[in-house]
This record gives structure tokens, sequence and C-alpha cells, in this order.
């Protein structure tokens, strides 16, 4: 297979812009978490914080360290976006967002996902080799150009992410408008209130979110639509700021357009304000060995990612209900949970089953996400059981839950008969203590 064209030699611009761009929007989604509230309410008020599955071991640091947490890596990321000590600022930057990442789970955003894979990406590119200090610190590393692959990716992971979002949202009640009507509730008394209830408003942003998930990458990379796509990008992304809590999503969509530009119109922008890219046009240009390992690792990422977000067509039931194969695959805004749920603890050699007070627990905002996802559900079962083996007892643990997806009847969730503190979690199939639901 010929691959030549990943390497063909373009203007390094884009990526420069990039590297500024996303060092920028991280830094201020740290220094926010430190000048906000969230670091109390997720790190250091609950008594467990729900780790991702086999990171139990992440644990949060006492008493101010994670406001010193969030500072630094805020300082990291002000240094990437400089292009200082890019490799060390990345790799710290990459290792702090993504232990905050993995140590809680209470507040998942699939943009999180991003930001780890964007760092890891970043980390293999040379986007520290023009207008950075380390290139002005050592002049040999100054680069004009970069091979196309560092561009091409990321055009393919951002396909990724608008396709599967697409096809996410083909089923009934995103399509008629139902789900819009429910995240649209909460703007009924904004002055824009009247507009986003009417019934058609909605159906055009259920069709009109759909149809843009499915063309805009394809609207992008074709030239004669690509301004009309941006302007598209536009309101889509900043309408979707204003309404939804997404965090830095919106502007790290819009910072990634640098890439569905030609390289040399983004280049022609530096130099418009000032700044000149300067350097050696090639390094490493046709080199049979690390030409082969980068399309060795570029097809492994492009397979990977391919495969998560299809993982949950090979698990029964439906993912809508059971979560098995919702993370990790760009299913975004698609449905609106609530639940209901009793936890009982059975002492060994008893037939006498005691309420579990959840409240003793976990926080309110905590329960109130418990409810209708099993993984955790099977993680504060975990946690219960093991509260009571501290205190020398030992529990079976059982569960009545039942859910309802976007204000449907309420469905059971947990197989009420199965014992909780001895069931295991299975991460690519089918766990038999959740009910499938699978129509």
């Amino acid at each position: 297979m010929k691959t030549g064209f990943l390497f063909t030699r373009i203007s390094i611009a884009p990526l420069v812009f990039f590297r500024m761009a996303f060092g920028i929007l991280l830094a201020w989604h740290a220094f926010g978490m430190v000048a906000g509230k969230d670091i109390p309410y997720l790190y250091l008020t609950p008594k467990y914080l729900f780790p991702f599955i086999g990171f139990e071991w992440l644990k949060p640091l006492p008493g101010a360290g994670m406001y010193w947490y969030f500072a630094v890596m805020g300082v990291t990321a002000l240094f990437v976006a400089a292009g200082f000590l890019y490799r060390y600022s990345l790799g710290a930057l990459t290792l702090l967002f993504t232990g905050s990442y993995l140590m809680q789970k209470t507040i998942y955003n699939n943009h999180h996902y991003l930001v780890i894979l964007l760092c890891i990406l970043l980390l293999f590119m040379p986007a520290n080799r023009s207008l950075s200090i380390d290139a002005a610190i050592k002049p040999s590393l100054k680069q004009t150009t970069m091979p196309a692959w560092c561009r091409y990716i990321f055009i393919y992971q951002m396909a990724l992410v608008y396709v599967f979002a697409a096809i996410a949202k083909l089923y009934p009640t995103w399509l008629n408008g139902k789900f819009i009507s429910i995240i649209m509730a909460p703007h009924k008394r904004t002055f824009y209130g009247a507009v986003v209830q009417n019934h058609y408003f909605q159906l055009f942003l259920a069709w009109g979110g759909m149809l843009f998930d499915f063309l805009i990458i394809p609207a992008l990379l074709y030239r004669r639509t690509r301004v009309m796509a941006t302007l598209a990008m536009l309101f889509f992304h900043l309408f979707n700021a204003k309404t939804l809590s997404i965090g830095i999503f919106p502007m790290l969509a819009l910072s990634m357009l640098c890439f569905f530009y030609e390289p040399e119109s983004i280049k022609t922008l530096f130099t418009k304000i000032g700044l000149q890219l300067s350097g050696s046009v090639a390094h490493n240009n046709n080199v049979y060995k690390y030409n082969c390992i980068a399309v060795t690792l570029l097809s492994l990422y492009a397979l990977i990612q391919l495969a998560l977000p299809l993982r949950h067509h090979f698990i029964e039931g439906n993912v809508q209900y059971t979560g098995e194969g919702h993370r990790l695959s760009w299913r975004m805004k698609l449905f609106d949970k609530r639940g209901t749920l009793t936890m009982y603890a059975q002492p060994k050699g008893s037939s006498e089953k005691a309420v579990i007070n959840l409240g003793n627990y976990f926080t309110r905002d905590q329960i109130a996400r418990i409810v209708s996802r099993p993984d955790m559900i099977w993680q504060a079962a975990q946690y219960i059981k093991k509260d009571y083996e501290a205190k020398g007892q030992k529990v079976a643990i059982y569960a009545t839950a039942k859910m309802s997806l976007n204000q449907l009847p309420a469905r059971d969730l947990i197989d009420e008969n199965a014992n909780l503190a001895d069931a295991k979690l299975l991460y690519f199939s089918h766990c038999p203590w959740i009910v499938e639901n699978s129509d």
C-alpha cells in the first residue's frame, strides 16, 4: 500500500495554531476549576469518587492538594501554548488531565476523553518547532513544515466524533424532537424560551443536529462549501455553548477548523498578524524506518478509535438502557435518564435484608447519577461491601432499580436477585445482573 501522501511536507502553521489554542483552552479549564466550585464538589466532599474501573488506586490529594493539582495543570497548559519545554510540559499535562478524568466519573464528558486523545497525538508531533520558546532558545529546532499525517489524523479523529454522534441520533425519540424538548425545558423562562419550546424549532434542532454531524466533515473538506460549513460550525457550537453544559468542547471543536483549511492559508494568517514561520523545510523526510513506524502506529490508533464506538453492537441489550459500551463512543447528549434505587444488605447466614441509607455513603448528586448507571450501582455495592467488611461483617448486596429513559415508563435496570457484592463487571460483554431491555 502506498503511503507517500502521509509524509508529504506541508506547512506546520495549522499544528502551531492548534498547539496555542489547545494550551490556552486547557489552561482556561484548569484555572476555572481552581476558581470555581467543582473541586470540592467532585474531589473533596464525596467519600467515594467512582473512579473508572481499574483505577481505584487514584485518590484525590488531601487538603488544598487538588487546587495545586489543577493549578499545575494550568501552568503546564500555558507552557504547551508557548511551546516551552514542550515534551515535558505536554507529558505532564497529559498525565494530570488523564488522572483527573480517571479519578471520578460522576461527571462524565466525552470531550474530556477527546482532550486525552489530542494530548497523546500532540506528543508525537513537532508542534514546538515554530513560534515557540523552545525554538527561540534552540534555533536548530526551527522547522516550517510537517508530514501531512499530522493534519490528516486530526481530521480523521474529528470525523469519528461527528459521524458516530450522528449515527447515535438515529432513534425515534431524537428524530421526533422529544429529547430536544426535554433538554430545552430549563430554558423556558429565558428571553428565547418561546422559541426553543416551539415543537417545529425542536424538530429543526433535532434533524439539523443529526444532519450537521453527518455532513460537516465532508462540507469542510470540500473547498466550495468550506466557508458555509465554517459558519454552520460557529452557529452550532456557540448555540451549544449557550444552552448546554459541555465545558470547553465548543471552543475546542472550533479551534480544530485550522486543519480543514489549506496549511498555506493558516501560514498567511500568521504572516498578516506579524508572526513569521522560519526554519528548515524538512526533517526525517523519506526515512524508511521512521515512515514504517509512523504508519504502524497511525493504523493501530485508527483501528482502535474505529472499534471502540462499535463495541456496543456486540453486547446484548440496548446500550441506552444498560450503558454497556456507552463510554468512549461519542454518544453525546442523547437521552435523559431518571431512576429510583433501593439497595439492601443481607448479613451472611441471615434471611433478613436491611435497607441501606445511600446518603451515608454518597452525596446527593452522586446518588442522582448512580440510579440510572448500572456500572456505578455495581461500584456502589462494592464500596458498601468493603465498609461492612471493615466492621467485621460479611454481607450480600441487592438492589431494586428502575430507570426511565426520555420520560418513558420506568423499567427494571438491575436483577433484584443478583448479589452485587459478588457480581463481576464485564467491560466488553454483557453483565448478567443488568436487565437487558433489548427493544
